[in-house]
């Protein structure tokens, strides 16, 4: 009994997921905007624990350059991000193409004409569901990492309006790693994106808006491996269009080579070069998102997890003094 209501509920929430999409696809795109910063206004004052996380992270990070109204643009413009990428992911080639404009076109032209493997690094800025377009908008195919749902009916939806894209999405487990590097050394080029929260037992810290973050190094330590460039992409709102801004290409080895005898992720924290990557691709994030303070995830908790940080909101704790104090506790970070 208890199955087949499961699979009414599970049935009903994929037809009504499916017409919400087509409804977004066919509404005035003004009403659909509409539509999109009022349903991030409702979350924002519904759902007062991400908009607490959002406020106190940018308390934090942004400090004088903090207004009281910015987690309410967050919110906002994450619905409005939501209806973008629906209704681009739909669009014509040509029409898809027009929305874009293209900035740095000469630091991907430079990093191509080498014929290495690219390490395409982004992050929760902006339209990021709008770079997976690459392919799309420059002819350039890539592979990148991407979790799977594990409602197969649902995951069939979000695989429907990713498709355009003609990226590669590759499950982000069963050897990923290895797989990336592979695909690196074979001169084809992959995404990541690299402003996740890192796992507690990697013990690995990087400087984010001078707070210690919790920061996977797999981004660096997969570039290393492959002697890859590291080109750094982002995709901003620009009123109706969408920049796509592409920065010069950094060589991964010239941050260090200490890497190069390690074979396992879980062994890459002490390497300096591993680190140092790291750090430098921390730092890109962070002045992008101090350009564009209100298109960046501040409702994802960063810095700690979700756990955490309800016990830091219950309990009134500082939240820099809490972060800094979990960064004594699990590494050798300059704050210890």
């Amino acid at each position: 009994m208890a199955s087949r209501v499961a699979t009414v509920f599970n049935k009903i929430k994929y037809h009504t997921i499916k017409g919400v999409l087509t409804l977004l696809r066919v509404i005035p795109y003004n009403m659909a905007m509409a539509l999109g910063r009022a349903i991030g206004v409702i979350i924002w004052a519904v759902d007062p624990f991400h908009r607490r996380i959002a406020e106190i992270q940018m308390r934090a990070a942004l400090q004088n350059t903090y207004s009281r109204w910015m987690p309410l643009k967050v919110f906002m413009n994450k619905g409005e991000s939501f209806i973008d990428i629906i209704r681009f992911s739909y669009m014509s080639d040509e029409k898809a193409h027009s929305r874009v404009r293209i900035y740095g076109q000469e630091h991907l032209d430079e990093a191509l004409a080498t014929n290495r493997g690219i390490m395409f690094i982004s992050a929760h800025i902006g339209n990021w569901e709008v770079a997976l377009h690459i392919p799309r908008l420059t002819g350039i195919g890539f592979s990148i990492p991407a979790n799977r749902h594990k409602d197969a009916e649902i995951e069939s939806l979000i695989q429907q309006v990713r498709s355009s894209a003609r990226a590669t999405l590759l499950p982000p487990k069963g050897g990923i790693v290895a797989t990336l590097i592979c695909e690196l050394k074979a001169h084809r080029h992959i995404g990541f994106i690299v402003d996740i929260r890192g796992k507690r037992h990697n013990n690995f810290f990087c400087d984010y808006f001078g707070i210690p973050a919790p920061t996977s190094p797999a981004p660096a330590f997969v570039a290393l491996k492959a002697d890859a460039l590291v080109l750094p992409v982002y995709v901003i709102k620009e009123g109706d269009t969408f920049g796509l801004y592409f920065s010069p290409a950094v060589e991964a080895r010239s941050f260090g080579t200490d890497a190069d005898e390690i074979e396992k992720l879980r062994e890459s924290t002490p390497s300096e070069a591993v680190q140092k990557l790291s750090d430098y691709m921390q730092a890109w994030v962070e002045s992008v998102i101090r350009q564009h303070p209100v298109q960046w995830i501040w409702q994802y908790p960063r810095w700690i997890n979700r756990s955490d940080m309800r016990h830091l909101l219950r309990s009134g704790i500082d939240f820099k003094q809490y972060v800094e104090d979990q960064a004594r506790r699990l590494s050798n970070h300059p704050y210890s």
